[in-house]
């Protein structure tokens, strides 16, 4: 620096010994400025990969949410697109995918091939699910819980074989639904899991986990002495870390037969509502009238039972045996005529006539209204040959003696020479021989109750001066109830059922109000102390 003159020499100076100290003030500024941008950087970058640590977790989240639900439904709205009711099995889950193609596996035996796979988002109807890093969802199924017909599925048998441990437990559990997060180097192992395998499905035949991107062990994680890869029935949860990032989420038995419970009692009901307005419409009868049949006594509940005349409430009636066999009379010119057999819903009369005899023919079928018996047309009979008689008959009655009885007469003049046969038989609804309520044996917990003002030999009504009608507390629904069907559920603390119990009583089925043995209930929320769920029955 120079000084233009000497009178500025202690000015000059005084400048010359304040710029360093300006230097380095500006120096210092400038680390300043660039430690807060250095800051600012690294905390936008933490910001960033909290975000995208928040929106890999949403992400998975709703991809482990949407599968459960999935799942649910499946196994609560379980129909066949064939339309072949022996193929529907409510509360039953898909086998996992093993080869990565999104498709369930078909069973091997009674059995699915592995319990532990993917999840079978293809066969569920899913879109192809994806965790927060990319990963398809993995699933492990309890074998009670498969989609087979040795599996039985109602909520008094079915139990879910699998169990969580760690950081979250459950137990009972039917399905467990998993992300399997980003590859890591598992619990005692020295290298990264391999997910390679290309994008197709893992070549064949059995066993996919060749491939390695079809092996469970380059998914799923250990830890605490449990291997969520091991297919053993017990699966572990831990907080993320460097040797465990699988995240589960447990499908609990409660959670599918809760649901399963409410469908079994209201296609109950509906096959109730059916019997009575196919007996209230029966065009061949001559005074039609809508019944509903007598309720098995509660006796067994694990055992399919008849109903008993006069029982108004119990168990629902699906077998037959209470049911009298046909008393088929056959006369010819007023005298008893041929011979009969009869088995115990069917009959066959014969009997030689000639042309211009006047033949008669009746038959009694008695206690009726103990099973769900269908009416005329349905219950058949028959003339052979076909124009043996000059007749417009059938007809038919029904009475309520005897618990209910079904009357058929024909009448008219012989038109041949030779024999005569007339057979006969009641039939019962198809439902009640073979439908995914009985496969599944649901008969065990559910419960039925009927006011006697709608049986077979009641008066058509209830209420007032007439028989009680069935009434439901906690329901804004009319009090004139015809019948109920409750869903038990399962026993809940205090209430012992068979094997264990051999002689239970509603005491160990019901609760609350419905414990009573009377034509009252109650409607109530699903709680530790309830669990019936009541269906009302009206045509």
């Amino acid at each position: 620096m120079t000084c233009p003159a000497p009178q500025r020499a202690m000015r000059c100076w005084k400048l010359s010994e304040a710029t360093p100290a300006r230097e380095r003030g500006q120096v210092l500024l400038l680390l300043l400025v660039v430690l807060i941008a250095a800051s600012a950087h690294a905390l936008v970058r933490s910001l960033n990969a909290a975000s995208l640590a928040s929106k890999r977790l949403q992400i998975t989240g709703e991809a482990l949410a949407q599968a459960k639900e999935a799942l649910i439904a499946r196994a609560v709205n379980d129909t066949d697109p064939s339309g072949d009711p022996s193929r529907i099995r409510p509360g039953s889950l898909p086998c996992p995918d093993l080869n990565d193609d999104g498709r369930a596996e078909l069973f091997s035996g009674n059995q699915c091939p592995a319990y532990l796979g993917r999840l079978p988002w293809y066969t569920l109807n899913l879109p192809d699910l994806r965790d927060g890093h990319g990963e398809r969802l993995w699933y492990a199924l309890s074998p009670a819980f498969r989609d087979h017909p040795s599996a039985i599925l109602n909520s008094a048998d079915a139990r879910g074989e699998l169990a969580v441990v760690g950081r979250t437990p459950a137990t009972d559990v039917a399905a467990i639904v998993f992300s399997p997060g980003p590859p890591l180097i598992r619990e005692g192992a020295s290298t990264r899991q391999d997910r390679s395998g290309g994008t197709g499905p893992c070549p064949g035949p059995a066993p996919y986990a060749a491939t390695p991107k079809c092996n469970p062990v380059n998914y799923l994680d250990a830890t605490q002495g449990e291997d969520n890869a091991d297919d053993n029935r017990t699966f572990v949860t831990a907080m993320p870390g460097a040797a465990f990032n699988d995240q589960l989420l447990p499908i609990t038995a409660d959670d599918i037969m809760a649901l399963v419970e409410i469908r079994a009692a209201r296609e109950t009901a509906a096959r109730l509502r059916e019997h009575f307005n196919a007996w209230a419409t029966s065009s061949a009868l001559t005074a039609p009238r809508g019944w509903y049949p007598w309720a098995a006594p509660f006796v067994d509940p694990s055992a399919k039972s008849a109903g008993v005349d006069g029982t108004l409430h119990g168990l629902v009636p699906l077998e037959p045996t209470n049911v009298s066999p046909w008393k088929p009379r056959l006369e010819v010119n007023g005298m008893p005529a041929g011979s009969c057999t009869r088995a115990p819903l069917r009959f066959s009369c014969s009997a030689g006539i000639n042309a211009g005899d006047v033949v008669t023919f009746t038959a009694d079928l008695d206690h009726v209204g103990t099973a769900f018996i269908l009416p005329p047309p349905t219950t058949t009979v028959s003339i052979s040959p076909v124009d043996a008689i000059a007749t417009a008959g059938p007809s038919w009655s029904l009475s309520g003696v005897s618990g209910g009885r079904l009357s058929c007469t024909v009448g008219g003049t012989a038109t041949i020479t030779g024999t005569l046969t007339i057979r006969g038989e009641a039939k019962l609804a198809a439902w009640t021989q073979d439908s995914w309520l009985l496969r599944n044996q649901w008969h065990k917990v559910l419960y039925y109750a009927v006011s006697s003002g709608f049986t077979i030999t009641g008066a058509g009504g209830c209420g007032g001066a007439l028989p009680a009608c069935v009434t439901v507390e906690n329901t804004p629904e009319p009090a004139d109830k015809h019948a109920v069907v409750l869903a038990t559920g399962r026993a809940l603390a205090g209430q012992t059922r068979p094997p264990e119990n051999p002689t239970p009583s509603e005491a160990d089925y019901l609760e609350g109000q419905n414990r009573s043995p009377d034509l009252r209930f109650e409607f109530n929320r699903r709680s530790a102390s309830f669990n019936d769920y009541v269906v009302v029955v009206s045509p």
